[in-house]
């Protein structure tokens, strides 16, 4: 690793705020300051409220700035201006920016651009997301009337685009990016967070037919959450000798200016009119050892989003040792082995309740959940995934 090495950060939006690239910018810059590589963050305000200009969170250099909001663009005219002045303390090695689509990564590319050093982007899903859930083309147009305006060139310019997924480096290619300079590295997990106590399995074993499905994400209309509570209708009549409970946790969230809110209030209305609300419970946002807890005492995950460029909870459902049942999305194309570790999923309500009966079986439930544990283990520990990271970095300064 080079010596002093500082690897400047932009982000529209940080901790407390959680999203899944917060979470990973946080945890790469925490990973690199341990190895003693100065890696601050500069982001906005947005969707934080009581938390200061600037503070350390961890080891993690945090500097936030005012920002307006225009539809889903946050515009930080103070970035440029806080990049210099951390360049001038001591100098930025590299920019790593997080989602494109974003000013801050706009502003990362142009100070790197200036300064001639190199510009890193992680897509998060970024580049051709919205294709898969926005079908009005309408609706399209803001985010093809912005690549137009930038020629795309914060992705196409950059000197690394990290993709988390075979699926997004498949957008990545798709949108233009030259393949030499797109790098698969996963989103990563601290494992051991995940693992079951004697006590806990314990606990599990008491209720024999008490079946616990559950979802995590951050609920939005492409998740498709309807498909799953009609699921829980039909699966409560057809073996009405099981205990089947739904836990759907997250918050509400739109995926664009244009998106309606209010989807949860649909799907409870839903869960009533189907005469299972009784076997559904929404549990809001859930973060730490909360969170944690329901993935230990769940038995079947389940993910019926219609479009995910990662999909953390898949990683953290495997690392509780769930078995995972899913459309054809994000990571689960990668870890999902079928039959062996989980099951895929059409868009049909059949198809979900006859995959969840396959595993009403525990000692199937649990052969499927230790061998995606071990899966996790190998390719998604977070001491892999930072080596990948400082490889990256090296490389381009190495150039």
């Amino acid at each position: 690793m080079i010596a002093s090495m500082k690897v400047a950060r932009v982000i529209e939006t940080f901790l407390p705020n959680i999203t899944g690239p917060v979470n990973q910018a946080y945890k790469i810059s925490l990973e690199l300051e341990k190895k003693n590589i100065s890696s601050p963050v500069f982001t906005t305000y947005y969707n934080v409220k009581n938390v200061p200009d600037e503070e350390f969170i961890n080891l993690v250099s945090v500097k936030r700035l005012a920002y307006a909001r225009i539809m889903q663009y946050c515009i930080s005219p103070g970035l440029g201006k806080a990049l210099e002045e951390s360049n001038a303390k001591k100098k930025i090695d590299i920019i790593h920016a997080h989602t494109y689509r974003s000013y801050q990564t706009e502003q990362g590319y142009q100070f790197a651009k200036k300064h001639k050093i190199p510009f890193v982007l992680s897509t998060h899903g970024s580049l051709l997301g919205y294709d898969k859930f926005l079908k009005n083309k309408l609706v399209k147009m803001p985010y093809l009337v912005y690549d137009s305006l930038k020629r795309k060139l914060p992705a196409i310019d950059a000197d690394a685009v990290v993709v988390n997924s075979k699926s997004e480096y498949e957008d990545a290619i798709k949108f233009g990016v030259d393949k030499k300079k797109i790098h698969i590295i996963p989103v990563g997990i601290d494992t051991s967070l995940y693992e079951k106590t004697a006590e806990e399995k314990l606990i599990q074993k008491k209720d024999k037919n008490k079946i616990s499905l559950l979802s995590v994400a951050r609920i939005s209309r492409n998740r498709n959450l309807e498909l799953l509570i009609k699921a829980v209708k039909i699966l409560k009549e057809k073996y009405p000798n099981k205990n089947i409970e739904l836990n759907i946790i997250g918050k509400e969230i739109v995926n664009s200016g244009t998106d309606r809110t209010g989807y949860i209030g649909e799907l409870k209305k839903l869960s009533k009119m189907l005469g299972v609300d009784e076997r559904i419970s929404f549990r809001g946002e859930m973060k730490g050892d909360d969170l944690i807890r329901y993935y230990k005492n769940a038995d079947i995950f389940v993910y019926t989003s219609l479009y995910e460029n990662f999909g953390q909870p898949f990683l953290e459902a495997a690392a509780a040792g769930l078995p995972i049942i899913s459309t054809h999305v994000g990571i689960a194309l990668e870890i999902i082995k079928e039959g062996e570790t989980g099951y895929f999923i059409e868009y049909n309500t059949k198809d979900v309740c006859d995959k969840i009966a396959l595993l009403f079986n525990r000692k199937k439930r649990e052969e499927f959940g230790k061998k995606l544990q071990m899966i996790v283990k190998q390719k998604y520990d977070w001491n892999i995934i930072i080596k990948k990271y400082c490889a990256l970095y090296n490389s381009l300064l190495n150039k």
